[in-house]
């Protein structure tokens, strides 16, 4: 299927989040991913979505190859909403691969 606009500005803001430490913090709070996926597949809930695989340990952060060409140009497309100038997409792909190996690894 077709990538949704504006999809890669969710993997920006985590990008960022983890810059600012986010990551530390949830990783000391191990039941808060449980609260959010539980709140999330009530209130927000997607059919495509695979809540019970939202696990520390098996986090899948990083996009497939098949979605990255696409997800990039999304990125670029977006450019000029970022108030500052952004990392670029090889640079939030490397911090997204180290943020799930890090949340994977504890």
């Amino acid at each position: 299927g077709k990538l949704r606009d504006g999809l890669s500005r969710h993997y920006y803001d985590t990008f960022m989040l983890a810059h600012a430490g986010i990551d530390v913090e949830a990783l000391s709070k191990p039941d808060l991913l449980v609260e959010v996926v539980h709140n999330k597949s009530l209130m927000f809930a997607d059919k495509s979505a695979s809540y019970e695989t939202a696990v520390l340990g098996s986090l899948q952060l990083s996009p497939t190859e098949a979605i990255a060409e696409d997800l990039k140009r999304d990125y670029i497309a977006m450019s000029d909403m970022f108030m500052r100038e952004p990392p670029t997409f090889e640079e939030l792909l490397e911090g997204i691969e180290t943020l799930q190996e890090r949340l994977n690894t504890g």
